[in-house]
């Protein structure tokens, strides 16, 4: 029997081996080609989509997306490709396990939804209203009848009863004197009123018919004085401490039977905690003038 030899290097089998290598080539540009246009098209309807347009901000959730569009780019997740993959191969090639096409869909719903938090709106606590009880300030001293020309020489004295400071707030929603109208108190430098109008406890100040007036006749005086409007009256008046909450903080109806009726002197009270319209309770006080910012020193006959 004659021997046929067969030649692996000879014309035919390097022809044969030169188209296979043109089809690989050519294979390649298609898939290159393939897998871009997948690409895109995913692109375009992840862009399309109303999960991109809710959640394409969060930078974090859309870089895990183009993750899972990365793994797309390996051709054998498509059934059209692998078909395009076995058509060119005879065997001699090697392919990976075949993967599982997800679709736009199954990408969207698997993508984690960002958590939207919502930051809580910070505010400002607003200050409490202070809450007055009667007796933390008391009427203290009255001048309501100095002699002579009662015009502006008229004056009243306040003190700090309670345990803590107090702010006497003047305008339409600060403190009241009542006389029998009500009184608005100027706060300093108005018409001369001068000095802190927070008083700390055991503190005075002196309320003024006219502040000028009062620091002429008592020019050693350095304490807080509030100018207001009052007329107390040489016979009876009832005199009112009103709170800005309304609550009458201290009253006082003081007849001229308990002293210091025109001879210059004052009307002293003597203890802070006995009643304020209790006559035993009041005496006329023993310098001419009285004693405004000072411990009373009244008469004690």
């Amino acid at each position: 029997m004659e021997n046929i030899s067969f030649d692996e290097n000879g014309p035919e089998e390097q022809a044969r081996h030169q188209r296979r290598k043109k089809q690989l080539i050519w294979a390649g540009v298609g898939l290159t080609a393939v897998i871009l246009a997948i690409i895109i098209w995913q692109y375009w309807q992840y862009i399309n989509s109303d999960y991109y347009r809710d959640y394409g901000s969060d930078k974090t959730t859309e870089k895990t997306w183009i993750e899972i569009v990365k793994q797309a780019k390996n051709p054998l997740k498509s059934s059209l490709l692998s078909q395009i993959f076995n058509f060119f191969n005879d065997g001699s090639l090697t392919s990976r396990p075949a993967l599982t096409i997800v679709s736009e869909s199954s990408l969207l719903q698997s993508r984690p939804k960002p958590q939207k938090t919502i930051s809580p709106i910070l505010t400002t606590p607003s200050q409490p209203t202070p809450s007055y009880r009667v007796g933390d300030l008391v009427i203290n001293e009255i001048m309501y009848n100095p002699g002579g020309a009662d015009d502006k020489h008229e004056w009243f004295e306040i003190y700090n009863n309670s345990g803590h400071a107090i702010t006497l707030t003047g305008g339409n929603n600060g403190w009241r004197f009542h006389d029998g109208s009500n009184h608005l108190l100027n706060e300093p430098p108005t018409n001369s009123s001068r000095g802190s109008l927070t008083l700390s406890a055991g503190e005075y100040a002196i309320l003024s018919d006219n502040a000028i007036t009062f620091l002429s006749d008592y020019s050693g005086y350095n304490g807080t004085i509030i100018d207001t409007v009052m007329s107390l009256k040489n016979s009876t008046s009832t005199l009112k401490i009103i709170a800005p909450d309304g609550i009458i903080i201290d009253k006082i109806t003081y007849l001229n039977s308990w002293g210091a009726n025109g001879n210059g002197k004052t009307l002293e009270r003597k203890t802070a905690a006995g009643g304020s319209n209790d006559a035993s309770n009041w005496a006329e006080s023993s310098f001419n003038g009285g004693t405004p910012g000072t411990i009373n020193n009244y008469n004690k006959n």
